[in-house]
């Protein structure tokens, strides 16, 4: 009995079925095509099953004579049903080959193999960065991290991640993704783009750099009054991120800058989706990536450019300046990638650099340690909107 890839959706279970065609006819489109031996496919499917999900039983869950009924009787116990699980895990538009598999596979009910009471992992650190950004918005900031009032936030059931313990997740999460970067010297180019008056000439890197702390207002990464750098990896995002369009009569100025020192940034860039349970490279990543996406969705809120207090930017504030003192220190970051809400598909920089660490290029013979970046002042170019 054979089956072709044309079925699913899911490209490693293609991969796996293109890489093992032993058949020439697929059963299921009855159709003469390359396809896999279905017990060969199905021994795939039942291992990945099992590296994420278990009988019942075997995960300590009170035996039950009616299966059908474990969570009318057991409160709390996430039970799914195998027809279910694997319809859901194989996306398939042939509901026959859910029925074959489900027919092959010998328990009817599973459980998530590390978590059989409450939610999913998945929904456990994804609802304690809900909590968190709740608690950080509108209960405690200032002495959210004090150590004696962790025990005031921890959920009742455990069903979800202390919040005290978000940035900590975090900072393992970022380690096991390794998602931190080196950049050597001279390897990044960031473009900052600064929106004036027709009347103003800006030539510096002093005007064209951060802002000076008395004049920084408030952003997804940091709050008015602390100084950071932002910019786009090409000029099209980084005019998109910046530009009020009902600023009419204005004018922009463009600059590139330049690392002079070898960086390294937390790259959210390259994280988009979960990885698959048929994904043996990656799978391993699955229980802290729904927790990470949402992370990253606020991390690319859009940015209302005004003085007013958004404290819709204080969960992703904090935790910006828990990566770049926690981080800074343990492995010397500088900054954090993240995508452009404004230009899909575009790439957004933060570097961890006040306006006192960027240089003009012709002033680079006298730069100080602390400078990071230098612009380099023939790639200005002002454009009248």
């Amino acid at each position: 009995m054979g089956i072709c890839s044309s079925h699913f959706s899911d490209r490693y279970i293609k991969k796996f079925i293109d890489k093992n065609i032993s058949e020439t006819f697929c059963d299921y489109c009855e159709d003469e095509k390359p396809s896999a031996n279905f017990d060969k496919f199905y021994e795939f499917i039942e291992e990945a099953i099992y590296y994420e999900y278990v009988e019942p039983y075997e995960s300590s869950a009170p035996y039950d004579p009616e299966p059908a009924y474990y969570q009318d009787r057991f409160p709390g116990l996430t039970v799914k049903w195998k027809y279910e699980l694997i319809d859901e895990l194989l996306d398939t538009y042939d509901y026959s080959i859910v029925e074959d598999v489900a027919a092959s596979f010998p328990n009817d009910f599973l459980v998530e193999r590390d978590r059989i009471w409450g939610p999913t992992k998945n929904e456990y650190f994804s609802w304690g960065w809900e909590k968190f950004k709740e608690i950080i918005k509108h209960k405690v900031r200032f002495l959210f991290f004090d150590s004696s009032l962790k025990t005031s936030f921890e959920d009742e059931y455990d069903e979800s991640l202390n919040p005290t313990s978000v940035l900590d997740e975090l900072r393992k999460a970022i380690n096991e993704l390794e998602l931190i970067v080196y950049i050597p010297l001279h390897d990044l180019n960031v473009y900052r783009v600064r929106q004036h008056s027709r009347m103003e000439y800006i030539s510096s890197a002093e005007k064209l750099g951060a802002a000076p702390n008395k004049s920084a207002k408030a952003n997804r990464m940091s709050p008015a009054g602390i100084s950071m750098f932002y910019g786009a990896l090409d000029v099209e995002t980084a005019k998109k991120e910046v530009i009020n369009d009902s600023w009419k009569n204005s004018a922009t100025t463009t600059a590139e800058f330049v690392n002079i020192k070898p960086l390294r940034l937390i790259d959210f860039t390259s994280l988009t989706e979960v990885p698959s349970l048929f994904d043996k490279a990656n799978r391993h990543k699955r229980s802290i990536m729904g927790f990470i996406l949402a992370f990253i969705g606020d991390l690319s809120l859009p940015v209302q450019p005004d003085d007013s207090v958004h404290i819709e930017y204080v969960p992703t504030q904090v935790v910006t300046e828990y990566l770049r003192l926690k981080l800074g220190n343990e492995y010397g970051v500088n900054g954090i990638f993240y995508n452009s809400v404004k230009n899909p598909g575009g790439k957004c920089a933060v570097i961890f650099a006040d306006n006192e660490q960027s240089i003009d290029h012709m002033r680079l013979s006298s730069a100080q340690d602390s400078h990071l970046l230098v612009m380099l002042n023939d790639s200005i170019i002002t454009e009248f909107i």
